[in-house]
């Protein structure tokens, strides 16, 4: 119900009708629905971090971009003029935020967009590009308004090691290059460094060295280095937690764990060990209760290092050939020029599984093993301590815009997590990871207003985020119906 206080009947009946004329336009238009008044939201249950929990009969009072009051209905007056929104009996939660969105093919940003802010997540981190010129000038288009859609935090390119395996990666081999190639990253215009398999301790040093002198924060997706070597040489944060993370240092067994890391990853033909043995001795060998993960925790939460373990591209991988996993990850949900991207025959196994970038058959299907292992690891740092945040890796076959993000939370509950302490994940934690919790991340006053309304509980049940009824993107409100009109058009 949408009213507004200071305003006789007649002239606010007429006053709704021209605004419901001004509404049908601004919705062919995208645009966001007002953000000139002061507004009011009226009698929702809103999750507050610090006490994990909904509080009852609250209020929200908007100014601008950002939120000007929180409280309790009946406790102050409404801002004269203020538009109301009569919200008893919904749920306001902070924009979610997902911390591993790679948007590729550029042709479909608008469409990708306009999908994840229907989805209730208002910002994005973009943690490596092999188009990084491409997502700058996305997080400008969006920044401006152009283009409508989460706040955007990128990277730069991806630096890796030389030689390395990969062909999308800048390959730097000496110090001077790398602090050349982070100077050149910074600057371009990054809001972050992306290291990538290869980087040795050494060069990895050097390289968050020198980001930190560009006041720019350095993320890894890494192998040579150990997560333990690089918390303890200064990262901020790192990415994955199977086979590219932190499981091969902790099998506690020296031969083991050098005949793993030896063989990674898994080759048919190639290598003393099958694809399926590979992934049965390495679930058999990790101790997540051992020296190794008392070194790891110690350094992750003494340097302060986000972990943003994507627990949703693993299942859409090691379960690449079962067909309920693809119906969680939705892609009917997904726009259908997303779905072309995806590679033939996506309809009935991962085309990852079949097509891999290596241009070598990898087995990833014996990997399910390797799942639980994966959830633990993310239950066990999340409880000690360690800043986890949520990320789905889009730009992955099976991973659909927004609604990976929902999957995610869904299995980090799946792996123990309460969902209360899911919510802090998806928004406090994820906005600390950015560094940008002075603006959001929590529903507190002077901090941006990005919230997000919903019809359901997700305490309740965690994929009750999904139950979106409509999203505050920095004071400006959007129906998620009227932003995926533009998911199947061309731009």
């Amino acid at each position: 119900m949408l009213y507004n206080i200071a305003m006789p009947m007649k002239k606010l009946i007429f006053i709704l009708s021209l605004g419901i004329t001004l509404f049908i336009g601004c919705v062919s238009n995208l645009k966001p629905i007002g953000a000139e008044k002061p507004i009011v939201l009226e009698g929702a249950a809103i999750f507050d971090c610090n006490s994990q929990s909904f509080l009852p009969n609250s209020v929200v009072v908007i100014q601008g971009e950002r939120i000007l009051r929180v409280g309790k209905r009946g406790d102050f007056q409404y801002p004269k003029g203020a538009t109301v929104y009569n919200l008893r009996g919904k749920f306001i939660i902070p924009g979610l935020i997902d911390m591993h969105v790679h948007v590729r093919p550029s042709r479909l940003r608008r469409e990708i967009m306009s999908k994840y802010l229907a989805s209730g997540i208002t910002t994005i981190r973009s943690p490596g590009s092999s188009d990084p010129a491409g997502g700058i000038e996305l997080r400008d288009l969006i920044a401006s308004g152009e283009i409508i859609g989460p706040k955007m935090f990128t990277a730069g390119q991806y630096i890796d090691g030389d030689p390395s395996r990969f062909d999308w990666t800048v390959k730097v081999r000496s110090e001077e290059a790398m602090r050349a190639e982070v100077r050149r990253q910074a600057e371009q215009g990054v809001d972050m460094i992306k290291l990538y398999w290869d980087v040795s301790p050494e060069l990895l040093g050097v390289a968050v060295n020198e980001a930190h002198l560009h006041g720019l924060k350095v993320v890894g997706h890494l192998r040579t280095t150990s997560w333990t070597e690089a918390a303890q040489l200064g990262i901020d944060g790192l990415v994955h937690c199977a086979a590219d993370g932190p499981t091969w240092e902790l099998v506690e067994d020296e031969q083991v764990r050098a005949r793993l890391f030896g063989q990674d990853p898994p080759r048919p033909g190639q290598g003393s060990l099958s694809p399926a043995d590979y992934y049965s001795l390495w679930s058999e060998s990790v101790d997540l209760n051992g020296p190794r993960m008392d070194s790891l925790v110690a350094a992750l939460v003494r340097n302060d290092v986000t972990v943003d373990p994507t627990l949703v591209i693993m299942k859409a991988l090691y379960y690449g050939d079962d067909l309920n996993v693809l119906r969680n990850m939705h892609p009917d949900r997904s726009p259908a020029a997303v779905l072309e991207t995806w590679g033939e025959g996506w309809q009935k196994s991962n085309p990852f599984v079949t097509q891999n970038p290596l241009g070598v058959a990898q087995n990833f299907t014996s990997g399910k093993m390797m799942m639980p292992v994966a959830m633990n690891i993310v239950r066990i740092l999340h409880e000690r301590g360690v800043r986890i945040t949520a990320g789905s890796d889009f730009g992955m076959p099976w991973v659909t815009p927004g609604d990976g993000l929902h999957y995610e939370l869904q299995l980090m509950t799946e792996a123990g997590i309460p969902a209360n302490e899911v919510l802090v994940i998806a928004t406090k934690n994820a906005a600390e990871g950015l560094g940008i919790q002075a603006n959001t991340g929590t529903i507190a006053a002077g901090k941006l207003a990005d919230l997000v309304i919903l019809s359901a509980n997700p305490l309740e049940d965690i994929r009750n985020t999904r139950s979106v009824e409509f999203v505050f993107r920095s004071g400006q409100r959007y129906d998620p119906d009227s932003l995926l009109e533009v998911i199947n058009q061309t731009h």
